[in-house]
């Protein structure tokens, strides 16, 4: 019997929604790429819907949103639940890794 291995489920986190420029027509060149030389199975992490959204889901990819905004100091209850929320999306979407594709994406 031949064991079947799953693909890797790879998250792609982004900051924005909309395709602005080079670097989120790279993220889906680069998703569009792991995909069909090493059978990967992109996902997104996108915080509201828009462009990108839409042109993840038109290859046929899994994508969620999910609102969040930056917060400054050492110590914020809102940022907190933030992450937890993320957390809990990010399990539920059995993600086996992680790619942030920006500096600015709180992870």
């Amino acid at each position: 019997m031949e064991n079947k291995k799953q693909p890797e489920r790879v998250l792609f986190f982004n900051h924005v929604c909309d395709i602005l420029g080079g670097a989120e027509l790279s993220l889906l060149g680069l998703a569009e790429s792991l995909q069909s030389g090493h059978g990967v199975e992109p996902l997104f992490l996108l915080p509201g819907e828009g462009t990108l959204a839409g042109a993840a889901r038109d290859k046929g990819w899994e994508v969620r949103t999910s609102k969040y905004k930056s917060f400054d100091g050492w110590l914020h209850l809102p940022y907190y639940f933030m992450c937890l929320r993320f957390s809990n999306i990010i399990r539920g979407m059995k993600a086996d890794i992680i790619h942030g594709n920006s500096l600015a994406a709180p992870a």
